[in-house]
């Protein structure tokens, strides 16, 4: 499984989902459109206007959503 978030300074969701993710030991790569503007045309290439955009890898399939939604990284990652 590999997991990308794309995120963004002072963003309160983008901060529940990191902790989320972290408290429960998954690893995932973090890509902040803060400091690096390239990852902006990234979310709205995967159809997104709001962080954070949360996808997810595993068994072939790709899966995304944005917003901290604690049922889906649940359902898609433990």
């Amino acid at each position: 499984m590999k997991i990308t978030l794309y995120t963004k300074n002072h963003c309160q969701p983008c901060i529940l989902t990191k902790q989320w993710l972290n408290v429960w030991n998954v690893a995932y790569e973090q890509r902040n459109i803060s400091k690096d503007g390239k990852y902006i045309k990234e979310v709205k290439e995967l159809g997104y206007n709001a962080l954070p955009v949360v996808v997810v890898y595993k068994d072939g399939e790709k899966t995304t959503w944005d917003g901290f939604q604690e049922d889906l990284l649940a359902e898609h990652i433990l």
